[in-house]
């Protein structure tokens, strides 16, 4: 078993951990990115808010971004308290216009640029072990040349909701919601109208709320969400269940029939619900991007949330090696002053919509604004 040491390695190769990778790298520490990311998998979370333009020209990767050929979003359209559409475009914003991402695309590029800046990167790698040695870990991974020994001062923990190695250290997380997402893709009939509408679009109904965006390859993204513990969740987990919930929304199903689109394959289900650890560092390890905290996919903060938090991570974890006691507790305050920022907003844009105040899921997110209010 060959053993190697750095400084820090990270286990997880999304968004957060190629942005600290990146970041730790240009910094000259000794850095490894472990990543089990296949890029032939889809990924939901297609989106990225035009203010993540701000992140990337801070990580130096603007320029490169802008030749991937990711689709631009130009703006929002929602049914969402009322029956009617009401718009909401990016021509005002100071950033341009948001992304419809091609995932894998984005994903491996960040990866790219990590190694580019100095970082070591593993790819298809498993953390079978991790165990505390002193002031250091001894992680054994499984890569496709065979098991390695590491040793390592940092561990960082970026396996997103998974949250592998808060989880083993027993770091409590608390839930805001029970959400869940059923998600499939859609293919356009060639002979019907092309669709060019990039914005994203949002339509609740009295089982929770559907969410499109139209993808860089010219398929459709459809999204439900709603509670576990809802009486539709065996409907919206099957393929025809899918297709019937989806044909009581008014605007995204005439899209869809307008542009002759069709189910590609059975929807898949995942986590959506909302979440924080109870802090964001320990000794010798750190939490960033989804494994710190998740956001509610009405936020649209998932991947600028990731972005942010590996920046702020990996300045954090730099200055706190160069003797700066106080950077890590300040990593912790900020990403938490995020996450609080978040539940207010959240809380006030599911308040408008009050149409169906006797539906589980819709009392379940009025009772917790009435409870906040109070």
């Amino acid at each position: 078993m060959k053993n190697v040491t750095y400084t820090a390695t990270i286990i997880g190769g999304g968004p957060a951990g190629s942005v600290v990778a990146r970041v730790l790298a240009q910094a000259g520490v000794r850095v490894l990115l472990a990543s089990a990311r296949s890029p032939d998998i889809f990924h939901v979370g297609e989106s990225l808010v035009p203010v993540a333009r701000t992140i990337l020209e801070a990580l130096g990767l603007w320029e490169r971004f802008c030749i991937d050929g990711h689709a631009p979003c130009y703006g929002n359209v929602s049914a969402w308290g009322h029956a009617q559409l009401v718009e909401a475009d990016f021509i005002r914003s100071p950033y341009g216009h948001g992304w419809h991402l091609d995932r894998a695309r984005f994903d491996a590029m960040l990866r790219h640029m990590a190694e580019a800046a100095g970082a070591t990167v593993w790819h298809g790698t498993t953390l079978l072990q991790y165990t505390r040695q002193q002031s250091s870990w001894r992680l054994v991974l499984q890569t496709q040349e065979g098991w390695h020994e590491v040793t390592c001062a940092w561990l960082l923990d970026c396996t997103g909701r998974s949250r592998r190695i808060a989880a083993g250290l027993g770091i409590p997380r608390h839930y805001a919601d029970r959400l869940l997402a059923f998600y499939a893709r859609f293919t356009p009939d060639q002979s019907s109208a092309a669709d060019e509408d990039s914005r994203t679009l949002v339509e609740s109904v009295p089982q929770g709320w559907f969410h499109s965006a139209l993808l860089p390859c010219g398929e459709r993204v459809v999204t439900f969400f709603t509670d576990a513990g809802t009486p539709w969740l065996k409907q919206a987990k099957s393929q025809d269940g899918f297709l019937e919930l989806l044909r009581e929304t008014v605007h995204l199903a005439r899209k869809l029939r307008t542009h002759g689109y069709t189910l590609c394959d059975r929807p898949q289900s995942t986590d959506a619900r909302s979440s924080r650890l109870s802090r964001f560092h320990g000794e010798g390890w750190l939490a960033v991007g989804d494994a710190a905290t998740t956001f509610d996919p009405l936020s649209s903060q998932g991947i600028l949330s990731a972005l942010y938090s590996g920046l702020k991570a990996g300045h954090g974890l730099v200055r706190h090696l160069n003797g700066d006691c106080e950077a890590l507790p300040q990593y912790d305050t900020a990403i938490a002053k995020v996450y609080d920022h978040f539940l207010h907003n959240r809380l006030q844009y599911y308040r408008y919509e009050q149409r169906w105040p006797h539906s589980p899921f819709w009392q379940a997110r009025l009772l917790a604004v009435n409870h906040a209010v109070v």
